[in-house]
């Protein structure tokens, strides 16, 4: 794509700020219009149903030059300057009656994976974590608060937890609760995440996540 592929916008009222010129912000609006555009034409979508792969936004910036007024007729060339194994990287010139407006990069990629609906369980964060001690808080306290997120892909379903080794109970995300430190290594802990269907039966296998709390001097 030499070229590049052309695409032909007017700036709406609704887009322009107080002073009445177009506000940054939409010019990656207007990126994705035309990048939307540039499927449409060869064809494609960038978003089909029951599609097996996604195109997140890895990094994007913006060049401006010169500013975009209320009912200016706009041009954007959509250019592919580097596809990799797991990327696309875009240039986006914008002009206006010969004027450079400025020009939008953007990288998008890796494709991700649509997660199979197995009922697997994803846990996030605890509360405090430190990049060096993934499973470790230290606290100042005989008592820390911890704080953990999930979620699934298995649709209709509702969780239950247990904290360590207690009777399952019914929970959402974020779980919330508290638990005991201790000197040296720490105190060891555990919740574990339940997931059940309507009828509550369990579903997929039920996921542990240990760490220790420790009370630091």
């Amino acid at each position: 794509m030499p070229e590049g592929f052309h695409y032909r916008r007017r700036v709406h009222f609704h887009e322009t700020d107080l002073a009445g010129v177009v506000h940054f912000s939409c010019f990656f609006r207007y990126m994705e219009e035309a990048e939307h555009a540039l499927w449409r034409a060869a064809g494609l979508t960038i978003d089909r149903a029951g599609a097996e792969v996604g195109w997140p936004r890895v990094a994007t910036t913006f060049d401006f030059r010169s500013p975009l007024r209320f009912d200016d007729e706009f041009d954007i060339v959509v250019r592919v300057a580097k596809v990799t194994k797991s990327t696309v990287q875009y240039e986006f010139p914008f002009s206006h009656d010969g004027t450079d407006i400025g020009s939008v990069e953007l990288a998008t990629g890796p494709p991700f994976p649509t997660p199979p609906s197995t009922g697997a369980v994803k846990v996030g964060t605890l509360k405090k974590k430190h990049k060096k001690r993934r499973r470790v808080i230290r606290t100042k306290n005989k008592v820390a608060k911890v704080r953990i997120t999930f979620r699934s892909n298995a649709a209709g379903v509702t969780f239950r937890c247990s904290v360590d080794g207690g009777a399952f109970a019914p929970c959402t995300s974020p779980f919330v609760t508290k638990l005991s430190s201790g000197g040296g290594k720490g105190k060891n802990h555990n919740i574990a995440i339940q997931q059940v269907d309507a009828a509550g039966n369990q579903v997929g296998n039920v996921r542990v996540f240990k760490f220790r709390v420790v009370l630091k001097d």
